[in-house]
């Protein structure tokens, strides 16, 4: 019932969507619909709930050596980006709910709200442990995992209108090689400088 959710969800919105069009998707009748979830927000929440928990799951870092938490970071959005990539409706679905979240009262408004919050803060910790607290640092920790967010999903979003346009590896490289260098200057200009480490060529 959830996946015939995420479809419905994905194509139509949630506030374009229904629990009879739910019900019609997943083979079962609106009562069996009901027993287990007793509204459509209420689907929509398991929804949220099930991605929450595969996001956080890919979010995980390991440390690879290369003696720069951001390196680290950054390698890991990338090598993971091509999962996130084929669930395909998920990401929809995320697209779509951040959109209609924007109006006050919808229902997922503060998971929304809360998972940019989670997602910005982790990235946030990472660039903080590249010793970017001097004072004469360029760097803000805080606005750089905002704009790193804004590119992953403003990536997402050209790449689900267009995929055949949009080299979404060869995208997140570049970004990769701008953060690191940035990163570098920055260091550089406070007297501690960090291991140069760069975006891993594709095979």
């Amino acid at each position: 019932m959830l996946d015939a959710a995420l479809e419905v969800f994905a194509a139509k919105g949630f506030r374009g969507s229904s629990l009879d069009d739910i019900a019609q998707r997943s083979g079962v009748g609106r009562s069996a619909l009901l027993y287990h979830f007793r509204s459509k927000e209420g689907v929509l929440v398991a929804l949220l709930e099930r991605r929450d928990a595969a996001v956080r799951v890919m979010q995980e870092v390991s440390a690879t050596g290369s003696g720069s938490p951001a390196a680290d970071l950054l390698s890991a959005i990338r090598t993971r980006s091509p999962e996130i990539r084929r669930a395909v409706n998920e990401m929809k679905l995320a697209h779509a709910l951040e959109a209609e979240a924007a109006d006050a009262d919808h229902p997922a408004r503060e998971w929304v709200a809360a998972r940019a919050v989670r997602i910005r803060g982790y990235f946030a910790e990472h660039f903080s442990r590249e010793s970017l607290g001097q004072s004469n640092s360029v760097v803000d920790p805080a606005a750089l995992a905002a704009v790193t967010l804004a590119v992953i999903e403003g990536l997402e979003a050209q790449w689900l209108i267009d995929p055949e346009s949009i080299d979404f590896d060869a995208a997140l490289e570049v970004y990769e090689a701008l953060v690191l260098s940035t990163l570098h200057a920055s260091a550089a200009r406070a007297g501690q400088v960090p291991p140069r480490v760069g975006a891993e060529p594709r095979e």
